[in-house]
Parts: structure tokens; sequence; C-alpha cells
């Protein structure tokens, strides 16, 4: 039984260190094969879309959503300019260099995203009315 539990340890190690190898080789090549942002409401498909990118690309489900939060009300608010808006906005891209990036707090950004990423696509998921009413209660 000891053996079997250090095959299955050893190959669960393997595996782990292979994904983590495969996202370095990612970062490092550095090479975005495209830039969506998916800006649903909640309960219309983020997390599901988020998912089905996650084992090919590199995708993200309300990725810093409390620091998304923060800087969008702020500049809402008047609390900070668009420049130190916009600055967070690119660090952060450049940090977490997604490729979908899925989030409903996404809609707060996207005059901004627009205007720094031209070229990048958006998704608007949307769900039948009485399904998405009744999955809130």
């Amino acid at each position: 039984m000891r053996a079997v539990l250090q095959q299955q340890d050893m190959h669960s190690i393997k595996l782990f260190c292979i994904g983590k190898v495969r996202k370095k080789i990612i970062k490092l090549a550095n090479c975005r094969k495209f830039q969506v942002y998916c800006i649903g409401a909640p309960r219309t498909g983020t997390t599901s879309i988020s998912g089905i990118f996650h084992d090919y690309y590199r995708s993200g489900h309300e990725v810093d959503s409390e620091d998304v939060l923060k800087y969008a009300f702020d500049y809402q608010e008047g609390k900070i300019g668009l420049e130190e808006l916009e600055r967070f906005v690119i660090e952060r891209d450049k940090r977490l260099h997604l490729e979908m990036d899925s989030s409903t707090h996404n809609f707060y950004l996207v005059p901004v995203l627009i205007r720094l990423f031209p070229d990048a696509k958006f998704l608007i998921p949307v769900r039948e009315v009485i399904s998405w009413a009744e999955s809130y209660l």
C-alpha cells in the first residue's frame, strides 16, 4: 500500500511540476493569442466562460476584483484621476497577461479598456431573464 501511495504522490507531483513549467513557458513566450474581456452581469456565465478557456489559455475569473472595484469607484468618486486608473489597468495587464479576463467588474473599466487596448474583443454573455432571476432565489 505504501508503494501505491508513493506512486500516486509522485504522479501528482509530476503533474503539478509539468503544470508549473507549462505556465512559465507560456509566460516567457509572452505572446498573447488574443485579448478578450468578458463583461457579463452576475450569473450570466462569466465563471463558465473563464473555465472554458482556462486549460489552454491564460484565463481568469474576477482576478483582483477588490482592487478593480476600489480603483473604479475611486475614479468615479473623483478620488483618483484617469491617469492613475489607466496606470492600474496597465500594471494589472502586464502582471496577469490574461487572454480571457472574465469578470462582472470589468464593466466599470470598459471605456479605459477600449482606450488602452483597441484590438481587444469584448464578450457580453446574455441569459434568459426568467432563469436568471430564478438563479437568485
